[in-house]
């Protein structure tokens, strides 16, 4: 791929493509190339990066920012956005998530003891939006976890059944994105914590995410009984 980037900066010096060029780029990506999607999607990147260099500081980069916006929503490019932690970044992407939801959400999580978060999850259930909880058995018996106020509420809430720990950190939100990263669901990894989270809409890390719910769903244990 980076002997086909290297022409595109070639024809860039003199803002052309000779037949020439364009025949070798043509050749190149039929017998020489076989480029999956991504791989297409970065050298694409590339050559709007060569683009806007070219005009930095001129009226026509924001020619150049509109022409690559265009061409990703004509392409059906999916964005994909990262979060760190401390500070409460994090939190509000899973309380926006959570406030934008229109028919289902579906959580695996490691614990959930952030109030805010919480009060979210009860908001979508009160709008008559169908929560799923996945989460780890051993944590529910914390001091100060929300798992039981949450299935109080009547939300369906599943546990491992396994000595180890259910320890996932994902919600898949309307079928349609999905977060996941090392962020936890609690106060100390919004105040104090070295956290990470991803917010993605790719159709294939979401529907990924979603068969692992499902099939952990079919493996888990009702929470049936409120202490």
């Amino acid at each position: 791929m980076d002997d086909l980037f290297k022409i595109f900066e070639k024809t860039f010096e003199d803002k052309k493509f000779s037949r020439a060029e364009k025949k070798a780029i043509r050749q190149l990506l039929r017998q020489d190339y076989s480029l999956k999607k991504d791989q297409r999607d970065l050298l694409r990147d590339k050559i709007f990066d060569i683009a806007r260099k070219g005009v930095e500081g001129h009226l026509n980069q924001s020619i150049i920012d509109w022409l690559e916006t265009a061409n990703k929503v004509l392409l059906n490019r999916q964005d994909t956005t990262v979060y760190f932690s401390p500070g409460d970044e994090c939190r509000q992407v899973i309380v926006h998530q959570l406030g934008s939801a229109l028919s289902s959400v579906d959580i695996c999580v490691y614990t959930i003891s952030d109030d805010n978060i919480t009060e979210e999850i009860v908001n979508c259930h009160k709008r008559k939006i169908k929560v799923r909880i996945i989460t780890d058995d051993e944590k529910i018996k914390d001091l100060g976890s929300d798992i039981w106020t949450l299935a109080a509420y009547g939300i369906e809430t599943r546990i491992d059944r396994s000595p180890h720990y259910m320890h996932h950190k994902f919600a898949i939100f309307d079928n349609a994105a999905v977060i996941t990263g090392s962020y936890n669901w609690t106060r100390s990894a919004a105040e104090y914590n070295q956290e990470n989270l991803l917010l993605t809409d790719d159709k294939r890390a979401v529907y990924t995410y979603k068969q692992e719910f499902e099939k952990l769903w079919e493996t888990m244990k009702p929470l049936r009984k409120i202490p």
